[in-house]
């Protein structure tokens, strides 16, 4: 038993008497605990003390990798219900975008929580090309100011429904960090995933 236990039968009751009066402080009870300590127990106090601050920091850092790795973005696979309901929900925009039907190669497709990101590039249906000079960015694209490669969406699920939040249809610069930061987003949603 450590030599300061001797302290802390008398000072149980006061601990407890201060915390339960009205308007009573803890921080008494630890001032009067101090007014008890010898100089040859000072040091070893100061040493629980240490040990329990990192003892503490070591489980603040453990839950907080916990977090990130269960903020771990994933891909759902070819052919998933989850894969199917992003891409559906995501193509009426791009259609209104191009005038047309169309079908996306997808090049990432990522999920983290209640989001989603999209870079995919657009076809129409049976792998034709978009005449882009027949849509909207048909300045854009004759100026090289388009990039026929690649498009990107950001969407967000609300109860079974997964809603478009941003897209993008042709950028030349990296349109989603933008969004990533507009929405607070880890950039875990939009990194490339390792399969």
């Amino acid at each position: 038993m450590p030599c300061f236990s001797h302290h802390f039968d008398d000072s149980t009751k006061l601990a407890y008497d201060l915390i339960h009066q009205d308007g009573a402080r803890v921080d008494d009870f630890y001032r009067k605990q101090e007014l008890m300590l010898t100089r040859h127990e000072e040091p070893m106090i100061l040493a629980v003390k240490n040990r329990l601050f990192a003892a503490l920091s070591l489980v603040c850092t453990l839950a907080l990798m916990t977090s990130a790795v269960a903020q771990s973005a994933f891909q759902p696979p070819r052919g998933s219900q989850l894969r199917a309901q992003l891409l559906d929900a995501a193509r009426p925009a791009f259609e209104t975008e191009t005038n047309g039907s169309i079908e996306f190669v997808v090049r990432r497709l990522n999920v983290l929580g209640d989001w989603a990101f999209g870079d995919v590039r657009l076809q129409r249906p049976g792998g034709g090309q978009i005449d882009w000079r027949k849509t909207k960015y048909a300045a854009d694209f004759a100026a090289g100011a388009f990039d026929p490669g690649g498009s990107f969406f950001l969407q967000r699920r609300t109860g079974s429904t997964w809603k478009v939040m941003e897209f993008s249809t042709g950028p030349t610069d990296v349109i989603w960090d933008g969004w990533r930061t507009s929405y607070k987003l880890p950039h875990q949603l939009f990194e490339r995933q390792q399969n």
